[in-house]
């Protein structure tokens, strides 16, 4: 029998690569039994509408901790993130910048401003993106409406994570690792979190059918977890644990909302003391 955590099989770590000692979530292996429809080969496609591939392995990273756990330094791996992420992991082969310039405004809504921008225009790898930009080379369109076409539910796309996966989907990668994505945020977790988690399924699906790809996560991961079996263990025990973690988040958010109060107190004294003195130097000398 395979080695389990919460339930969950454990995945053997892909040879020559160094993932982490944490056991990694992994996809069942393929059933007798297949839908028909799933069986059906993915369309024909125009295979300049995507990037060269470098390998039939790629890792798809977002920003949380997990990200390390990475083989960064395992060049048969191609790498791929989202938005200013090419900023905060050792390489990048692909970037996805999703956010439409006419909506989100000149910077694509990054924090990175003009600098994200000058990147995006001077970058030396594939860039999918909303839209074809003509000041910003190795810009992709994303191709959107492929992807519909290709999956049932091709349109359940929330997020940058879920459109990376679905097109590693569609591009047959033999090998997925995903790090870097907890969906945990208040922003993420109701309408995002969901999505990925759907493709994850579209994963297995195709792991069940074809035999790839096949698909890794952390196993300590917020993705694909939950407290409790229903019906198979005690509801009440696991709502108590989650009573208890919400009540110690709660308390944490007030006592760092408080700090960040004090700390305003103390900025607007220096604040005020500054244009003081400013108006002391302007009037007087």
């Amino acid at each position: 029998m395979p080695d389990t955590a919460n339930g969950v099989p454990v995945a053997e770590t892909p040879e020559g690569v160094q993932v982490a000692e944490t056991p990694q979530k992994e996809v069942m292996p393929p059933q007798k039994e297949v839908v028909e429809e799933i069986q059906k080969e993915a369309p024909k496609v125009n295979k300049l509408m995507f990037h060269p591939k470098k390998s039939e392995k790629v890792i798809i990273s977002g920003f949380s901790q997990t990200k390390v756990m990475a083989p960064w330094n395992d060049l048969t791996w191609e790498t791929w993130g989202c938005n200013e992420l090419y900023a905060h992991v050792p390489r990048m082969d692909v970037i996805f910048e999703l956010h439409k310039k006419a909506e989100y405004g000149e910077f694509f809504g990054s924090t990175h401003g003009q600098k994200h921008v000058e990147w995006l225009k001077n970058a030396k790898i594939p860039i999918y993106m909303a839209e074809k930009y003509e000041e910003i080379p190795m810009c992709f369109p994303y191709p959107w409406d492929l992807v519909r076409t290709s999956f049932n539910h091709g349109y359940y796309l929330t997020n940058s994570i879920s459109e990376m996966i679905a097109l590693a989907l569609l591009m047959e990668y033999k090998e997925i690792i995903m790090v870097g994505v907890e969906m945990a945020h208040h922003t993420e977790f109701e309408t995002q979190k969901p999505s990925v988690e759907y493709w994850i399924g579209v994963a297995d699906g195709m792991y069940r059918a074809k035999g790839y790809p096949k698909f890794w996560i952390p196993e300590i991961c917020e993705l694909l977890s939950c407290p409790y079996t229903y019906g198979l263990y005690d509801e009440s025990r696991a709502k108590k644990l989650l009573r208890q973690q919400s009540m110690h988040y709660s308390q944490a958010r007030i006592q760092y909302e408080s700090q960040m109060q004090q700390n305003r107190d103390v900025m607007n004294q220096y604040l005020g003391a500054h244009i003081a003195f400013e108006q002391m130097l302007k009037n007087r000398f």
